[in-house]
């Protein structure tokens, strides 16, 4: 029977077998946890934890884990655009829908794991402050989609601003990234008066008279 363990840390995994260069051997008794607090990790490396199983013999078998890897930095930015299928928007006549997409955004030590959107308008310009509600997670999907958007909010000349958040798999602080926005605009074309253009005609018309034929 197993009588006791201890782990330790290391940075190397080779053919199972891992030297403890972070943390030293420590015994933990019979418990089957342990946590380390005041350690020196540096973000990109990959740490292994080494357990031993030992029995009143004083015989030891050893495991060593997968590996983590520190990723103490967020994705890189991508791009964000008012509209599906990432073509950016200027101007909008719908008053009832909000869409975006985006493109870009990656992270090589540990993947995007997530992607978060929020809608804003110039009127409120705090909706998707750090601690908003109004953030939804769509998870790896790369568009958004609001239907439904109350009467009144998207009013003429109202710019509506997307922010997409990207987090990775270690779960640390997500980047952030606005798109430039697009316009609602409830107007239609007017036509210019001075510049209607005028029909001339390129050919004419003359008489023709049967009987002076021959």
């Amino acid at each position: 029977d197993v009588v006791g363990y201890r782990w330790a840390i290391g940075t190397n995994n080779q053919h199972q077998q891992s030297t403890p260069d972070v943390l030293g051997w420590e015994s933990v008794g019979r418990l089957k946890s342990a946590t380390q607090a005041g350690l020196s990790l540096h973000d990109g490396h990959t740490y292994y934890v080494m357990v031993q199983a030992c029995d009143m013999f004083g015989s030891c078998g050893t495991a060593v884990s997968d590996g983590v890897m520190i990723d103490g930095t967020p994705p890189g930015a991508g791009s964000v655009f008012d509209g599906i299928a990432e073509v950016d928007a200027q101007f909008q006549h719908d008053t009832s829908t909000i869409s975006a997409s985006w493109t870009g955004f990656a992270d090589p030590e540990s993947d995007v794991a997530e992607y978060q959107w929020c809608w804003k308008t110039s009127i409120d310009p705090n909706r998707c402050g750090s601690d908003s509600k109004h953030f939804v997670s769509v998870g790896m999907m790369t568009t958004g989609y609001f239907a439904g958007v109350d009467e009144g909010v998207l009013a003429h000349d109202v710019v509506v601003t997307i922010v997409v958040r990207a987090y990775n798999r270690a779960g640390g602080a997500p980047i952030t990234v606005a798109s430039n926005g697009v316009t609602i605009n409830h107007e239609l074309p007017a036509i210019d008066e001075s510049h209607r253009p005028v029909w001339k005609p390129v050919f004419g018309l003359q008489a023709y008279d049967a009987d002076d034929d021959g």
